[in-house]
């Protein structure tokens, strides 16, 4: 009997163990998907809006917002594609539902499946709420 309950308590530990392994596998991929949706294309809408207050277009006419995926930088590039000046933006996503851009941590406000044509960010602090929306 010891010898049978010293296997199931084996078995048991394993078994615990490979599903943690599983989520840790889960979330990774997760972030994965995010870095690799929010890389690809350009975005050409980008509104930062301060409640109460006001809401500052981000981009001007025919400049887009690309996101590198292995830097963690986001820049603003003209028409003609040439860079603008100062236009480095950091981000880092910390799980699915929350991302961190130019050094403030947002929530997420949409639930992404592989790729996405909106993100809206919210940051909540006291009685001001900060939301970056982007288009593609």
């Amino acid at each position: 009997m010891k010898s049978s309950s010293k296997i199931i308590l084996a078995a048991l530990l394993i078994s615990t163990l490979a599903l943690g392994a599983c989520s840790r596998t889960k979330d990774a991929l997760g972030l994965d998907t995010m870095y690799n949706a929010i890389s690809v294309g350009k975005w050409y809408h980008w509104t930062s809006t301060v409640t109460p207050g006001a809401s500052v277009n981000n981009l001007q006419e025919g400049q887009y917002l690309t996101f590198g995926k292995s830097n963690g930088t986001a820049y603003v590039y003209n028409a003609d594609g040439s860079q603008v000046t100062g236009s480095k933006h950091t981000y880092e996503f910390l799980d699915t539902k929350r991302m961190v851009f130019d050094g403030v941590t947002y929530e997420i406000k949409e639930n992404f499946a592989g790729s996405f044509k909106t993100l809206t960010l919210e940051n909540k602090n006291g009685s001001v709420t900060t939301t970056q929306a982007l288009e593609r």
